[in-house]
């Protein structure tokens, strides 16, 4: 997760001085490339990490999802998918006859929603206080 963290660092510091022109489209290509293939795998490693026992990795997987600006998921994992999976509540599961892309726009709004509905209700930030 360090060296991960170091990647990102990098690829932040190269893309703010960075000049697109028809010479380096190639260039940006594979660091697009490489960034999103990076950031999907750590994806998977993040989940895995937020399911061992203890508050220190439920830290640990919502500052590494910081990266990928879907902090909630931490929360709306552990809370709400695995209390409603399989279920037509549950938006992290795919619904009869849905394409991919439909899933894709449903499941990332309907899990900020239902975070989001979660909060309101409980006066929360569970973005955050999986954190603190």
């Amino acid at each position: 997760m360090i060296l991960d963290w170091a990647a990102f660092l990098k690829t932040c510091i190269v893309m703010q001085t960075f000049e697109l022109t028809w010479g380096t489209l190639l260039h940006l290509i594979g660091i697009i490339f490489i960034t999103s293939n990076l950031a999907a795998s750590q994806f998977a490693v993040a989940h895995e990490v937020m399911h061992k026992p203890g508050r220190f990795y439920r830290v640990l997987a919502t500052l590494h999802m910081s990266k990928l600006y879907y902090t909630h998921f931490t929360f709306h994992h552990l809370y709400k998918h695995h209390r409603d999976v399989a279920t037509p509540k549950d938006p992290s599961t795919s619904l009869k006859g849905e394409t991919l892309y439909q899933y894709l726009v449903r499941t990332v709004r309907d899990s900020w929603v239902c975070v989001y509905q979660e909060e309101k209700a409980n006066g929360k930030n569970y973005g955050t206080t999986m954190l603190f």
